[in-house]
């Protein structure tokens, strides 16, 4: 009685007492980025917080961000959120809480949109990264970074960028 001797790591086959994680990799799940990546995307958000803080308070409100401001400080958060701008929800409570934390000036409350502006650079950079690869997000994030609404939205006392923000974080 002759018997053959089965080289398991070869044949393909998965048999009992093998090792599960080494024969079922699942290639479409990235875990780890490149060194390169990471150097990239913080250059990338370090001039991106350039272009959003740039010049932030370099003019004064426009009327629409002075209504989001008179629709922010009635008071009490109740109050606030009773208002019409309670439509915009989490937006409203941020900005409410963002005023009593940093002030009423200029800077410290249009800060909020460039910081979230910043942080949506990361999160569509991150988006981009998981549904594609490294070099389309490094691309996909420099084209936010520099873009032109994305940072003027970014330098507005209005919801625009942490509403946006949320819906790229909703996608991931």
């Amino acid at each position: 009685m002759h018997m053959d001797v089965v080289d398991k790591s070869q044949s393909g086959v998965r048999h009992d007492g093998d090792d599960p994680s080494a024969s079922n990799k699942d290639t479409s799940i990235k875990q780890g980025v490149s060194k390169n990546y990471i150097v990239a995307i913080v250059s990338i958000l370090i001039f991106s917080a350039i272009m959003r803080f740039r010049g932030l308070d370099t003019e004064s409100f426009w009327l629409d961000e002075l209504t989001t401001l008179h629709a922010i400080s009635q008071g009490t958060w109740r109050a606030t959120m009773e208002g019409w701008l309670s439509m915009v929800g989490m937006g409203t409570w941020l900005m409410y809480y963002w005023k009593l934390l940093v002030g009423d000036s200029d800077f410290a409350l249009r800060s909020l949109s460039a910081i979230t502006g910043v942080v949506l650079v990361f999160i569509v950079a991150e988006f981009t990264r998981r549904f594609h690869d490294e070099k389309a997000a490094i691309i996909a994030a420099s084209m936010f970074s520099i873009s032109h609404v994305a940072i003027m939205y970014s330098q507005e006392f209005r919801p625009y960028m942490f509403t946006t923000t949320f819906i790229w974080l909703s996608l991931l």
